[in-house]
């Protein structure tokens, strides 16, 4: 799966934590997100509304992360979004492959 974050604002703040609900709507500043289960739904998504940042697994259903990144790369309207690839393969050619394709950052799963 991957995350897209488009950083408008969210009328209905889902998942703050307590604390945050007694605060003004105003002074409170959410994420959308949207989410693709394949490379191909992705690029859809990138191309049909302004996206900010994507996370994207190394392994997608249709294309590698890298595939997906050099695509994204090779389009002058998205050549320049942030692009977090997260995967559990701690090759370093990977890593490095990543980088040279113009990946923001790279995160090794699992999370701890």
């Amino acid at each position: 799966s991957l995350e897209m974050i488009n950083s408008m604002k969210l009328h209905e703040a889902r998942s703050l934590s307590s604390p945050l609900l007694n605060a003004p709507r105003d002074k409170i500043r959410t994420i959308a997100t949207s989410e693709a289960s394949s490379g191909d739904e992705a690029l859809k998504i990138i191309h049909d509304n302004p996206v900010d940042l994507v996370f994207a697994y190394h392994v997608l259903p249709d294309m590698s992360g890298l595939e997906l990144l050099s695509q994204i790369r090779h389009e002058q309207r998205t050549a320049l979004l942030p692009f977090i690839l997260v995967t559990e393969v701690t090759d370093r050619t990977e890593f490095i492959n990543s980088i040279e394709l113009g990946a923001s950052d790279y995160l090794l799963m699992p999370f701890s």
